[in-house]
């Protein structure tokens, strides 16, 4: 089903216990005690002063990234404060077993869009780029297949994205300048597939967590049946930012990355497949939109806020799960009660 999980508050989470200020965490972060303080620092300038040893500032350094996509002086820490609150705390959003990345679906997760589009039928439009949206006196939305009117707009995209969109009359200014300081995250996605699972014969579970080399993340990506064998790895932060839109540079430097963790075997893969989601046209980027300095606190309430006749949905706006396909459902079912409460 569609329904909401109830994030629980992990041990670990470094989120202040006050169920008030946990609770403003998530539903209006903007609103929480200390927010203008927090917000008016980096995840990196608050590591600089609170976390001693260069250690533990490299461990923290590898979650932002590996939850992010992001280097610390890129996020407000407020930003981080809040979104490991939305899943219930760091080690639940890192952690395999018994976390955020404990699942996949056999057949592959487009299957939950897919399953979600089939009550649709011919409704669903795909390949048609929506350009521009005319709030006049019937709602049109022109895109590249022709126009459509509505009696009220649903824009499920990053922030990034959806500014990228002519509206018109123009959108609120907070509503515009939050989809110009609100950028996505930067991570690219290899996927190499060998012969046999070598690095298992050594003992090795194939997941990396690094604080050096382009991959910074590393899982074994084999198939369930056991029929397949892969080892899956993500360019991230500043990495992947280098790496993008240089394919022949970047699949050496990921074989390299797997022959230095698992053994020279890597460097022969039988195929090997990636994602430069920072050049892709309609993602610009990946996992999630994040929040710099002084966003939250100046700009966070339009996030979710509609305007006229549009509505804002998209993960970036969940009040639970932010960043992950629950949190996308969570705001798609939010969205929809607005546009159902609007209605004469």
């Amino acid at each position: 089903g569609t329904g909401t999980i109830v994030a629980e508050t992990s041990s670990m989470n470094p989120l202040p216990r006050n169920l008030a200020v946990a609770s403003a965490l998530v539903l209006a972060s903007w609103a929480a005690p200390a927010a203008a303080r927090w917000d008016s620092q980096t995840l990196a300038d608050w590591m600089e002063r609170n976390v001693p040893t260069r250690d533990a500032r490299a461990l923290v350094a590898i979650a932002a990234r590996a939850i992010f996509a992001a280097e610390p002086g890129e996020l407000s820490f407020l930003h981080f404060l809040a979104y490991l609150n939305h899943g219930g705390g760091l080690q639940r959003l890192a952690e395999v077993e018994g976390g955020a990345q404990e699942s996949r679906l056999v057949g592959g997760v487009q299957q939950l869009a897919q399953r979600l589009a089939e009550p649709l039928g011919d409704r669903l439009h795909l390949g048609t780029p929506v350009r521009a949206i005319d709030q006049g006196r019937n709602l049109r939305v022109t895109t590249d297949a022709g126009d459509f009117e509505a009696e009220r707009v649903v824009v499920a995209l990053p922030p990034a994205l959806a500014g990228r969109i002519h509206y018109s009359p123009a959108l609120p200014s907070r509503r515009d300048r939050l989809s110009q300081r609100m950028p996505m995250g930067s991570a690219l996605k290899v996927v190499a597939a060998y012969e046999r699972p070598f690095w298992r014969e050594r003992g090795f579970s194939g997941e990396v967590i690094s604080d050096r080399g382009p991959l910074r993340l590393v899982m074994d990506d084999s198939s369930h049946d056991g029929r397949q064998h892969a080892l899956v790895g993500f360019f991230l932060g500043e990495t992947a930012a280098r790496f993008t839109g240089r394919p022949t540079e970047r699949r050496a430097a990921a074989l390299e990355c797997f022959a230095r963790y698992f053994g020279a075997e890597a460097q022969s893969p039988i195929a090997y497949v990636d994602q430069d989601w920072i050049a892709e046209p309609f993602s610009r980027g990946c996992y999630v939109g994040n929040f710099g300095p002084g966003v939250w606190t100046t700009l966070g309430e339009a996030l979710r806020t509609p305007c006229d006749r549009v509505h804002w949905a998209g993960t970036e706006t969940a009040r639970e799960w932010m960043g992950y396909f629950e949190g996308a459902l969570e705001a798609g079912e939010r969205a929809a009660l607005e546009v159902l409460a609007a209605r004469p």
